[in-house]
């Protein structure tokens, strides 16, 4: 580790997605290691991120939220060109977020999107066989028309993704929001 005090410094770039530089594989062991290290006195997460999955960026922010407890720290959040998304959702959980004028911030909501193929083989005269357990199990299916009930579960998941982010917005920034 150092051998004098600094700021350690953890960045968050590209899509936040297994497998991923973003990936929560990759980023807590970075946070591990500025959280444990007493020579490290702040931690700046250098952002620079579309989003991606908002799974990955609640690994990241919880174990962030945790290390805090164990080891508390002031936390920064730099937004580069671009945080937005499941990216904002980690920046919430600093201290201070920082952003230049022309950077891209917020994006707060959710989205699930899929293809729709199943005109375009119906006019090739393929079709799909699909076996499922449950009636909404192969909603996402891009090879068959969507029912009516999927359609609705999918706007209902999106919307309870999207307000519960919102919901986390209000409790961190509540009153920093303008």
């Amino acid at each position: 580790g150092p051998s004098t005090d600094v700021v350690g410094v953890v960045r968050i770039e590209g899509e936040i997605a297994d497998g991923n530089a973003a990936s929560a594989h990759r980023v807590l062991p970075a946070l591990h290691r500025a959280f444990e290290s007493e020579r490290v006195k702040a931690v700046v997460l250098s952002i620079d991120s579309p989003g991606g999955a908002p799974l990955e960026a609640e690994r990241i922010f919880s174990a962030l939220e945790a290390w805090r407890k164990t080891h508390p720290k002031p936390v920064v959040a730099v937004i580069n060109n671009l945080g937005a998304s499941a990216a904002y959702m980690v920046a919430l959980h600093s201290d201070r977020i920082y952003a230049g004028r022309y950077s891209l911030v917020g994006s707060v909501g959710a989205i699930l999107s899929g293809w729709d193929a199943h005109e375009a083989l119906a006019r090739l005269g393929v079709t799909q066989r699909v076996y499922a357990s449950g009636e909404l199990k192969s909603m996402m299916n891009p090879f068959v028309a969507m029912t009516p009930q999927a359609e609705a579960k999918a706007k209902e998941l999106v919307e309870q993704m999207g307000q519960a982010f919102a919901k986390d917005l209000a409790r961190q920034r509540g009153a920093k929001l303008a």
